[in-house]
């Protein structure tokens, strides 16, 4: 079982917390700044959770954010490294690939994984991720047809991703009856379905 976790920010997306949550949903909400990191690390050994924090791309333009964040990873030191992967989210479709490998480059050391939140289903769209990803993302909503059913792009996407070896996190999954199609799609690590 993958277990993943998200993080809320506060409204300008500066990561300041994560959520821990395990299969009896225990919660432990802490800063990361402060005793973040020894929450981190007092957490069982093993396979770990990951935490997912997100952060929005528009947040990373001005240089001065930018540098705030890498700040805060750093104070986290070790245990951002073992449990953290930042999620880059609102990435636009016209970006390009170059402003991503920035981004991932400059986080890599600090973190265990940078995700990006892919804004479109086009498995074209992965080729713009740099090849060092190993994780990406995308809101359910994007994989549905019209009738909200599982769209043929779900499968294309899982194996390009696949093939770069990068997993892809299906997020906002709206209920547990769609688990069995994102499963067959070759989609496994699957966020946020309820009952």
């Amino acid at each position: 079982d993958v277990k993943i976790m998200a993080a809320p920010t506060h409204a300008a997306s500066n990561p300041i917390a994560i959520l821990p949550n395990c299969a009896a949903t225990r919660h432990a909400p802490f800063t990361l700044a402060g005793t973040g990191a020894h929450v981190i690390a007092s957490l069982p050994h093993g396979p770990q959770p990951l935490a997912l924090v997100p952060i929005r791309f528009g947040n990373l333009a001005r240089p001065r954010d930018f540098e705030a964040l890498l700040q805060t990873a750093r104070t986290i030191g070790d245990a951002a490294r073992g449990q953290i992967a930042l999620e880059i989210i609102e990435v636009p479709r016209e970006i390009l690939a170059s402003r991503l490998a920035d981004i991932a480059m400059r986080f890599a050391a600090l973190v265990r994984s940078v995700a990006f939140e892919l804004p479109t289903a086009d498995p074209a769209f992965a080729a713009l991720l740099p090849a060092s990803t190993r994780l990406a993302t995308i809101p359910a909503g994007l994989l549905q047809d019209a009738k909200g059913a599982l769209a043929p792009a779900a499968g294309r996407l899982a194996e390009t991703l696949k093939s770069r070896q990068c997993r892809l996190i299906v997020k906002e999954v709206a209920a547990a009856a769609d688990l069995p199609a994102l499963k067959a799609a070759g989609i496994r690590m699957i966020a946020g379905a309820t009952a």
